[in-house]
């Protein structure tokens, strides 16, 4: 027993440490796909400081190698829940700048009514004047953001997806010039994180943006460039996480 024991676990380090990678390499070279128009001009709505790579990081990086004039990011809030909100800005311009979007192009809001955090509850109509502020200024053609479940649950995701549905509703995004409104699935724990493991079933979903090898790569140093977020925890989703590699959308009609 203790040798099939040890057996096993030879087993599983090789799998890990060498035929992953190598699994992992073989398919990122041939993976890259992409089923969203780029030449739109686009608006990604986040709530926290690192949202955009931890999430976005696929579609901000094939829209900006495409044509970066086209990539806007709004983030809502300073993410100042451990009180490190100027610290969090300033990471978030420095992930902005490797993912490729233009400094004029990344707005930061410090509302008082959108405070980072799972007990703040996040007004609509506050984040719909944010939203509509800013697809005015620009120009937007299409808005990104969270589906209602947040990929991660987190209540300040939804909010935004809440408000974006209601000015959906009243019409006021197209009143306006959006013409499209994309939402990022949320899957289930065993897909998200799976990495490219999920690839087969991402690549089925209608909208998809599938990263190349040197994307993703660029993808995980937009992480690291969060350095008061890099936890062990923060590790792990790094390193396992599908939302770095691809995103999944589905269309509000």
């Amino acid at each position: 027993m203790i040798f099939a024991a040890i057996g096993v676990a030879i087993y599983l380090i090789v799998i890990i440490l060498v035929v992953a990678p190598v699994v992992r390499y073989l398919l990122l070279r041939c993976s890259r796909s992409c089923t969203v128009d780029l030449d739109a001009k686009t608006l990604f709505i986040t709530a926290h400081p690192d949202d955009e790579c931890m999430f976005f990081a696929p579609s901000v990086l094939t829209l900006t190698t495409h044509n970066r004039e086209n990539a806007f990011l709004l983030c809502l809030s300073e993410g100042n829940y451990y009180g490190g909100g100027a610290t969090r800005r300033k990471e978030l311009q420095k992930s902005a700048l490797i993912l490729g979007l233009i400094p004029d192009h990344l707005a930061v809001v410090d509302d008082r009514e959108l405070q980072d955090g799972p007990d703040q509850s996040w007004p609509t109509g506050v984040i719909a004047r944010h939203l509509l502020t800013a697809v005015q200024k620009h120009g937007i053609q299409r808005i990104v953001t969270f589906d209602s479940h947040g990929v991660s649950a987190h209540p300040n995701h939804t909010a935004i997806c809440n408000a974006v549905m209601e000015l959906c509703k009243e019409q006021q995004l197209a009143s306006v010039g959006v013409n499209q409104v994309l939402l990022l699935k949320t899957t289930n724990v065993f897909r998200k994180y799976s990495t490219f493991l999920d690839l087969p079933w991402s690549r089925c979903s209608r909208f998809h943006v599938v990263s190349s090898l040197s994307q993703y790569t660029t993808a995980r140093k937009a992480m690291f460039a969060h350095t008061s977020q890099c936890h062990w925890y923060r590790m792990l989703y790094i390193t396992f996480s599908r939302y770095l590699l691809v995103n999944t959308y589905e269309v509000v009609e």
